[in-house]
């Protein structure tokens, strides 16, 4: 199953000589105490964790930090005064100006903490944007955040992500095999292989957020062009992989982010794409989509035929992404009966029953009678002997539909 992938903690695949402070083992007892649910009490362990690392210069550990601190902030910290994301944006911003950018690793962590503080900038102008509603856009911005326009402050996310992509022959040359909590994920790994995907991507659906589009005047932004440039510069850099999993995916946001008078018209392109890779595995994933859109527009016919079409062309064994596929299958499936009778009819008359079913020829019923008893003021409804039983065959129209 596919999953967009985000960042969690950061495990940079390097060497580090052996230590005094057990880091392992800290993280351990975060972890413990967590699961007790008493959070406040985990940062001054984290604090702690990252204090040492900035005195053994452990790249890995005060990302680590700073991601943990951010999560606990954000879930403890109440009052105005020590707003949560201006304390998180104060300490990233801190370890940003102290990467000096001399060596590849270096270049590396500063992208990454770019991208994630790009992220936090942005949710902090929409989590806060109500606030600033009646704020007016000045010459010099105030040193305090909390004083920004939600312009601006989104002005910043968008300089930081562009910023962690200033490097880019290093990123492409950095495989995300090597941090491997860097997604959701393992999966993803084939589908994002270097950090290149990975922060080009989070740039991508930055500039696709709604919130973003309503404001790229004021931003002088041009979202579109932009997210088509980067899925093209992806598409170019994948275009000779021998796995095509990732050039496949790049495909697919590429088709999903055209402009198309209707949904058909992309579901057509995916089926298109993925009969012409369909020795790839990841083509079951696009037929899936494909099948998808079909669904939302009411045509599950189509859907469940394309699916089988899938089915057909790739083997069903080892290849991850058919699950998909099988699940919709056997989700249109599903057998549905729905019977509603009015609440109140005349006596003698016929009663009128509205029936409505899914991938049924039929179905057995029994009618019973029913007394109702008035105790200590409670109605008690009591089912007596059968009064009709029998069966009811239906039409079935084959389309999955009710």
């Amino acid at each position: 199953m596919k999953r967009t992938f985000l960042f969690t903690v950061i495990l940079f695949s390097i060497t580090m000589n052996a230590q005094q402070f057990n880091y392992d083992q800290h993280w351990k007892e975060i972890e413990s105490l967590s699961k007790q649910g008493n959070v406040k009490s985990l940062l001054p362990k984290i604090n702690e964790i990252y204090t040492q690392a900035k005195k053994d210069k452990n790249t890995v550990e005060i990302v680590r930090s700073l991601i943990e601190q951010q999560q606990i902030l954000q879930q403890t910290q109440e009052d105005a005064e020590g707003d949560a994301c201006k304390l998180v944006i104060g300490n990233f911003e801190k370890e940003i100006a102290a990467f000096n950018g001399k060596d590849a690793q270096q270049c590396v962590s500063t992208a990454v903490l770019q991208s994630l503080l790009a992220k936090i900038y942005e949710n902090y102008a929409q989590n806060t944007q109500w606030d600033r509603f009646s704020m007016l856009e000045t010459e010099n911005p105030p040193k305090d955040i909390a004083e920004w326009t939600t312009s601006r402050l989104q002005q910043k996310s968008f300089d930081l992500y562009k910023l962690s992509l200033e490097n880019t022959d290093i990123l492409k040359n950095t495989k995300t095999e090597n941090f491997k909590k860097i997604l959701t994920s393992s999966e993803d790994i084939e589908l994002y292989p270097t950090l290149y995907d990975v922060l080009t991507m989070r740039y991508v659906i930055f500039l696709k957020n709604n919130e973003i589009e309503k404001i790229a005047t004021e931003l002088n932004i041009t979202s579109q062009p932009l997210v088509n440039h980067n899925i093209t510069q992806l598409l170019g850099f994948h275009f000779d992989d021998k796995d095509k999993s990732a050039f496949l995916n790049c495909k697919l946001a590429e088709i999903e982010n055209q402009q198309a008078d209707n949904q058909t018209e992309k579901a057509e392109l995916m089926l298109f794409l993925a009969d012409k890779y369909k020795s790839e595995p990841f083509s079951a994933y696009i037929y899936y989509r494909a099948a998808q859109f079909y669904v939302e527009n009411g045509d599950k016919k189509t859907a469940y035929e394309i699916c089988v079409r899938a089915k057909d062309f790739l083997p069903l064994q080892n290849n991850k992404w058919q699950v998909n596929c099988e699940n919709l299958m056997a989700e249109l499936e599903k057998q549905n009966l729905q019977v509603q009778i009015d609440e109140t009819s005349l006596p003698n008359e016929p009663i009128a029953v509205n029936i409505t079913h899914t991938n049924l020829d039929g179905f057995f019923y029994r009618i019973y009678k029913i007394t109702e008893t008035i105790e200590n003021g409670n109605i008690n409804q009591n089912v007596g002997n059968i009064v009709k039983s029998g069966s009811w065959e239906l039409r079935r129209f084959n389309d999955f539909s009710a």
